[in-house]
């Protein structure tokens, strides 16, 4: 938690005009003054609502005025602000889903309104929890902070609270210097203390944190989470020092010599959800384990149920696990979800457009030629790359705004996404396999450090995509950055081809990328992939579309945009499009780029070789489509 917080002040430091309202809600918290600290840390959230740390944070200090309340016996208040609790960790799971301790202390919090005032815990949070990784059932509601334990007796101490006969239900209330006599409200759980969210949940006070790390040793109310192996509430009786792998001798010898690392990997390594283990995987740094463990031919596939299909809304399993194997795999296939209603127009209609456009190419040219404001790119020998034109069916909802496909990006990249090509990509009988490729590279490459997608590519299958058609072959991890100072190593495939990769990604493992029309194949651009060699007597015609963070540009594919269709357009349409209209969105650029004082022809994108012109994009750029 303190980390955390350090960050935070960090960041809101580089805004010199702003208010530090994080700085401010410590030193309130630091003063005592909760209720000032709730109120800064509600300002900085107004400030970031798309920040989910924001959320969480709020959440926090908002949990500890209420465990200050309840052991200070003012039981209403305490209700009132658990509940506000768990609406701020609902509200950060909501912009991250992945996000361990808004999701641990949102159980936390919930078992403490369960077990102090008899609140039951709603279906949807019980299965959110369930499918992130920290079922509620998995908590045990009577684990308070124990009598004998350090942390309850400095929180007793700094309230200044002394000891209560708990067998009396509160009769031997002390003076409370803070809040006033202690008042009988009645015994708040069995022993008389009130049941309170476990510390390892982050509620006790950030400069409690050292001496709570001295505290661990692998228990004390932790359930064996550093050290005995157990997840969430796996403690014993005696205060939690062994987990649930504790009754194993061997293991109980082996965790005795466990760094902490070690032990938590031993623990993640027991979790039986293979998407949230492989996650917990990635997110601990045993990449290569997590993709050879969750990236599988079969894994890659996730299948929304057909009540889902029929209600055309997601499930958030359907979405956690399709998220979940894009980040760490770096592709992932979601089986049919553009109804069969609108791929069968949207097939013959691309059919139409790629026989009108082949029928104005140089089998022999390489590089772009230009139909009627759109433009036509030779992809490789016998394939190509088509601009699609924007209208219907190609414009559909099921097609570019897709509700299943929605809440994927979004969590993988933020809320922020638009939409930077949308073409279709068509591989002609006798195609050969591209070369290894990735349509984009790091972001920072020297800084050793793996970040998130700024950029994710779909293909959608318009028809059957069979092993003889030449689906896309992905590498999975690749996506993933090397470690700083790392040098690739050279790995050969079983056709002789040879990549350089990083130490993280597994041995020589392929996904191959075979769909059933109307699914759509999702993957980081910084993955490397190639199209297959189609060996069949059919074309492989795939709609291709890339989203990217709104801060990020992607010129190299196509730089004459579609102005002319983009200007007959709804307004809706258009603010989905705007990236497509090359015409307006550089001229939006030039705007704001002035206004910040600079000028776009000498900014850093010239240095890539890019044009911002209408003209053919940089040598070497072509072959980057499937």
């Amino acid at each position: 938690m303190r980390l955390l917080l350090v960050a935070l002040v960090a960041a809101a430091a580089s805004v010199a005009h702003a208010v530090d309202h994080v700085a401010l809600a410590m030193r309130a918290d630091e003063a005592g003054e909760f209720e000032l600290a709730i109120q800064h840390f509600e300002a900085h959230a107004q400030e970031s609502p798309d920040d989910p740390t924001a959320h969480n944070n709020l959440g926090v200090a908002t949990m500890r005025y209420g465990i200050e309340m309840m052991m200070a016996r003012r039981r209403l208040k305490g209700k009132q602000l658990f509940t506000k609790s768990a609406e701020h960790y609902r509200a950060a799971i909501a912009l991250d889903r992945f996000n361990n301790m808004a999701a641990d202390n949102l159980r936390g919090v919930l078992h403490a309104l369960n077990s102090n005032f008899k609140v039951e815990p709603s279906e949807e949070d019980k299965a959110m929890l369930e499918d992130i990784g920290f079922p509620f059932d998995d908590y045990d509601p009577q684990q308070a902070v124990p009598e004998d334990d350090p942390t309850h007796t400095r929180i007793r101490k700094k309230l200044g609270v002394k000891d209560v006969d708990t067998e009396g239900a509160g009769e031997g209330g002390a003076p409370n210097r803070r809040f006033g006599a202690a008042k009988d409200h009645g015994s708040v759980s069995s022993d008389g203390a009130p049941v309170l969210p476990r510390k390892r949940m982050g509620v006790i006070a950030d400069k409690y944190a050292d001496e709570e790390e001295e505290d661990d040793g692998g228990g004390s109310g932790r359930g064996g989470r550093g050290g005995g192996g157990g997840r969430g509430g796996g403690g014993d009786d005696e205060g939690g020092e062994e987990g649930d792998e504790g009754d194993d001798a061997d293991a109980e010898a082996d965790a005795e010599f466990e760094t902490p690392e070690q032990a938590e990997l031993r623990r993640i390594r027991g979790i039986k959800n293979p998407y949230i283990r492989g996650v917990k995987l990635f997110e601990a740094g045993a990449v290569a384990e997590a993709v050879e463990f969750l990236c599988t031919q079969e894994r890659l596939h996730v299948a929304p149920r057909p009540k889902e299909l029929k209600a055309g809304k997601p499930a958030f399993k359907t979405v956690a696990r399709a998220a979940a194997t894009l980040k760490v795999c770096g592709v992932v296939i979601v089986d049919g979800v553009i109804p069969a209603a609108v791929v069968g127009p949207l097939a013959a209609k691309a059919d139409a457009v790629i026989d009108q456009r082949l029928a104005g190419v140089d089998p022999g040219a390489d590089g772009h030629a230009t139909f009627e404001g759109t433009t036509a790119a030779k992809r490789g020998e016998s394939r190509y790359e088509f601009a699609n034109p924007l209208e219907a069916p190609f414009t559909d909802d099921a097609v570019v705004q897709n509700a299943f496909l929605g809440p994927v990006l979004r969590r993988t990249m933020g809320p922020r996404i638009e939409m930077d090509t949308f073409s279709t990509v068509v591989s002609l009988p006798g195609a050969p396999a591209q070369h290894w490729h990735a349509d984009a590279g790091q972001l920072f490459p020297r800084a050793g450090l793996h970040l998130p997608a700024h950029g994710v590519v779909a293909f959608a299958a318009l028809a059957n995509v069979t092993r003889d058609m030449g689906p896309t072959e992905f590498v999975p991890g690749s996506h993933v950055q090397c470690g700083k100072d790392e040098k690739p190593s050279p790995v050969q495939y079983d056709d002789g081809s040879v990549l350089d990769l990083c130490k993280a990604v597994p041995g020589n493992r392929l996904l191959i990328a075979e769909a059933p029309r109307g699914s759509v194949v999702l993957f980081d651009f910084r993955i490397f992939h190639r199209g297959g060699p189609n060996t069949s007597d059919r074309r492989r015609a795939l709609l291709y579309s890339t989203y990217l963070r709104e801060w990020y540009t992607d010129r190299v594919n196509f730089h004459q945009q579609l102005s002319a269709s983009f200007d007959a357009l709804s307004p809706a349409r258009r603010k989905l499009f705007s990236r497509l209209d090359h015409r307006n969105y550089v001229s939006g650029l030039q705007q704001r780029l002035a206004a910040a004082g600079g000028d776009l022809k000498e900014s850093a994108y010239a240095f890539n070789a890019y044009s911002f012109e209408d003209t053919a994009p940089a040598a070497g750029a072509a072959d980057t489509a499937q």
